[in-house]
């Protein structure tokens, strides 16, 4: 048994903050609640899958928050606004079945690779279908940085604010709001996928650095789009994948096997020495153990915020809110972790991380609702969900004459029939029907209030 050098605990410890950041800024991100228009958003569910599929690849090892509480920015305002976003909920249901599918996963991995027995053919197509995905991967998060770092006041003064509609005919399919920024980002956001594909001779250098890049935003991108629909769905998510991992990392061989066969962004990496040539220069992290956890860590966040907001929610809605659930719950992963890599290291055993985190963010999160006498609370609450909208299933757009109008003349807006007569301002008023919010526009600058 080797002592822990300093090298070494640096590493753990980096790799432990990293991890730690990820769920933070994921967590922050995932309370920021947009309304989904028009048709599924391709890119956004790409993400979703992706991050996924890493959780079974494992290495072992508009409700608003305030501004001044978030690492990453929600809608502070109606002109910080910026792309619609696809939510992809878990419910109870998938939580159970998850461990079955992932180890049916793993095991169709582990088959294709001994039946082609060719890693390089494996890596070569694998890291293609994640640099595609990856692209957008990167787009999101650091646009999410961006904005966060600038601040909607100065990207609003700065940054001219666009919003690109795709129509057929009167129904709008599809609308992304973006600033100036957010176009430029997109050049750099393409680079981290390309070099990812092209590291061929193979280079782990290249790997750790690319494909460290991909899997942070991986992890991040899953945090923000994927939400457990309750506290009782991230206990079945926790305590089945417990399992699932402790069997396939002591009962066999295969999580091992296709671990270490796949060159894939689904691990964090963190070096011990500058040299940074094998895998044996780095400390790595399975993507699953850090998003795994983090859903349910984001999960505790939501609760704290839903608490909050049922005393009052329209006085409350931008105020800070206490986090007694979410503190204890982000608390407790990196103490976990650490004792984690610390049994590792002493076993010299690879170590399901699962088996030690998801008791310590279920334990931490129990706790404290033992203490509050809010256990049947936690454990009954549901989020609310915003459901998208399939445009094909909108009513027929009915002519609305707007005033001044003649009778046989073509009328001045087409919007669809909705009990709010505002819909037919001629300023951006916002109308609901059926949940959908339908809009007409001047072109002129966005009006507030009676101004």
């Amino acid at each position: 048994m080797s002592p822990i050098t300093q090298e070494l605990a640096t590493a753990y410890g980096g790799l432990t903050a990293l991890a730690t950041a990820i769920i933070y800024a994921g967590s922050f991100a995932s309370v920021k609640v947009s309304a989904v228009k028009g048709n599924l958003l391709v890119v956004h569910r790409s993400l979703i899958i992706a991050a996924l599929v890493s959780l079974v690849l494992q290495r072992p090892p508009k409700d608003k928050a305030s501004q001044s509480h978030k690492l990453i920015p929600g809608d502070e305002d109606e002109e910080s606004d910026d792309e619609d976003e696809l939510e992809e909920y878990i419910d109870s249901e998938t939580a159970l079945w998850y461990p079955v599918l992932a180890s049916i996963v793993l095991l169709g991995l582990w088959a294709v690779i001994k039946w082609l027995d060719d890693p390089e053919l494996i890596n070569l197509i694998g890291s293609v279908m994640f640099g595609l995905t990856g692209i957008g991967a990167v787009y999101s998060t650091a646009n999410a940085f961006v904005r966060w770092a600038l601040g909607p006041t100065l990207i609003n003064k700065f940054f001219p604010r666009y919003n690109l509609t795709l129509t057929r005919g009167v129904r709008e399919i599809f609308e992304w709001k973006f600033h100036s920024v957010s176009v430029m980002i997109l050049p750099s956001s393409v680079l981290p996928s390309i070099l990812f594909v092209l590291n061929r001779p193979f280079e782990f250098r290249r790997f750790a650095i690319n494909g460290g890049i991909l899997a942070i935003s991986f992890g991040f991108n899953a945090l923000k789009l994927v939400k457990l629909e309750s506290v009782r769905t991230g206990v079945y998510l926790l305590v089945g994948l417990f399992f699932y991992d402790i069997w396939w990392v002591f009962g066999t061989s295969v999580m091992v096997d296709v671990a270490t066969t796949l060159n894939l962004p689904i691990k964090l990496l963190w070096p011990k020495n500058a040299h940074m040539t094998h895998p044996k220069d780095f400390v790595l992290l399975g993507l699953g153990d850090v998003v795994v956890p983090g859903l349910f860590i984001a999960q505790a966040l939501r609760f704290d915020q839903a608490r909050f907001l049922a005393l009052a929610p329209v006085s409350r809605a931008r105020m800070p809110f206490p986090k007694p659930y979410f503190t204890a719950t982000l608390l407790s992963y990196p103490v976990a972790l650490l004792g984690t890599m610390g049994i590792m290291h002493y076993t010299n055993h690879p170590q399901p991380a699962l088996l030690y985190l998801s008791p310590a963010c279920l334990l931490s999160f129990f706790l404290v609702a033992a203490v509050r006498g809010e256990v049947k609370e936690a454990w009954d609450w549901v989020a609310e969900r915003k459901e998208a909208i399939d445009p094909d299933k909108l009513p027929e757009a009915q002519p609305i004459v707007a005033d001044g109008a003649h009778a046989g003349h073509a009328p001045a807006t087409l919007v669809p029939p909705m009990e709010n007569a505002a819909a037919a301002s001629g300023t951006e008023d916002e109308g609901t029907t059926t949940g959908v919010v339908q809009k007409t526009r001047t072109g002129g600058k966005k009006r507030r209030g009676g101004q």
